[in-house]
This record gives structure tokens, C-alpha cells and sequence, in this order.
């Protein structure tokens, strides 16, 4: 049995969302096993990894003991089914099923549905960033109740040097389009980010009805 360096999570998982998982609840697991891909799964080698502070504490999956986090990964292709669309040495990002262990190892595997080619430009720090808040991001303007947001209307993003606001921002100005508006709140680098009009909050106190005046577009 081959192994591989992994990150074990030992905290035990609650119903509850909260932050309190500690440093001490992660330990490095030098002789975890392997995963060996089956014929639809695609064996990435990771590069990269992201985390969220409530991931710490979510139940673990019926079926990870000792559990491994991060879903958000980024990495190499090392092996993939011949009817899949990846190769090996492809560079791709993407993010994993919650059931499934993580990818704070050397190896994980990843169904080919949830991959996508790193573009051009991006590296694996960057891209391993982009999947959760991407997907939450798209969720909300395009899933949620029918997909509120349409070509031409306005929107407004608050929290938007966050990580799902970021997303958010550019999604949302692919959709609407020229013929609509973004207007971004957000700290430091929302002016930065795609927005029609865009308001840093820590300069702009009354951002509340400033209209263009107040914000960089």
C-alpha cells in the first residue's frame, strides 16, 4: 500500500457552525493511504489548498477516518479515465464533493465534473481560492429563488472585498451586462475589482445614497 503526507483533522464534527477548532485538533499523518482512483476518478496531486473556519468543525463524512479538510484544491493531473476530458499534467482547480475527504494531502481524488483547467495567468495559490466563493457567489445571483439577476438590471454588493463579494462583483457585471450596473461596498481593493461604481467604505462614510459622487467609476 502506497502512502502519502496528509493533515488529520481529529475535532469531532457538530450540527453547529462555529470557528472553535484549533490548531492542536490538525495533526500531519506521514503514513496515510494512498487514495486509488477508480475508473471514473481523476488523482490530482495538490498544489494547493483553501480552507474556511467552519469546515473545521462540520460533521465528518461517514466514510473519512482519519478525516482530511479543504475541498477547495489545486493541482496537478496524475492520473484520469481515457473518456475523460483530462490528461495527465493538466493543471486544474476545483471543488470536491464535502462527503469525500479533502485535499490537505500530497494526493486526493476528484470527480472530473467538479475540475476545470487552471486559466492562463493564475496560479495554484490563486486558483485554489476561487471554487467555494465562486460557487456561492453564482448561487445566490443565479440559482436562489430562479435566478433574480438578468441582463440589464442593477445590483449592489456589500462586503465586497470579501471572497464571495469579489465573485459576486464579476459574475454579476457578466450578467447584466453593458446595459446594466454593478455598484461594489466593500474595504480596501474594492475599487479594483470590475464594479461600474464602487465605494470603500473606510473613505466613504456616507455612502448611502453618494449616488456616482461619492464612489470611483
Amino acid at each position: 500500500m502506497e502512502t502519502m503526507r496528509a493533515i488529520n483533522l481529529s475535532k469531532t464534527g457538530s450540527a453547529k457552525y462555529d470557528t472553535t477548532a484549533l490548531v492542536t485538533d490538525l495533526t500531519l499523518n506521514s503514513s496515510q493511504p494512498r487514495p486509488v482512483p477508480s475508473s471514473s476518478d481523476v488523482l490530482v496531486r495538490i498544489h494547493a489548498v483553501a480552507i474556511t473556519p467552519y469546515e473545521l468543525t462540520w460533521p465528518a463524512p461517514a466514510l473519512a477516518d482519519p478525516r482530511i479538510p479543504c475541498h477547495d484544491i489545486a493541482g496537478i493531473v496524475v492520473s484520469a479515465s481515457p473518456t475523460s476530458s483530462f490528461r495527465a499534467g493538466d493543471k486544474v482547480f476545483g471543488l470536491k464533493d464535502f462527503r469525500t475527504q479533502g485535499g490537505m494531502a500530497e494526493y486526493a481524488l476528484a470527480d472530473p465534473a467538479h475540475l476545470a483547467i487552471i486559466p492562463e495567468g493564475l496560479d495554484f495559490v490563486q486558483a485554489a481560492s476561487i471554487p467555494r466563493a465562486a460557487l456561492t457567489a453564482w448561487q445566490a445571483l443565479r440559482v436562489q429563488r430562479g435566478g433574480v439577476l438578468k441582463v440589464g438590471m442593477s445590483l449592489l454588493v456589500t462586503g465586497a472585498s470579501g471572497a464571495v463579494g469579489r465573485m459576486g462583483v464579476q459574475i454579476g457585471k457578466k450578467i447584466v451586462g453593458e446595459k446594466g450596473k454593478v455598484v461594489a461596498v466593500g474595504g480596501v481593493g474594492t475599487e479594483d475589482i470590475g464594479a461600474d461604481v464602487a465605494f470603500n467604505y473606510r473613505k466613504t462614510a456616507n455612502w448611502v445614497g453618494g449616488g456616482e459622487e461619492g464612489g470611483v467609476g
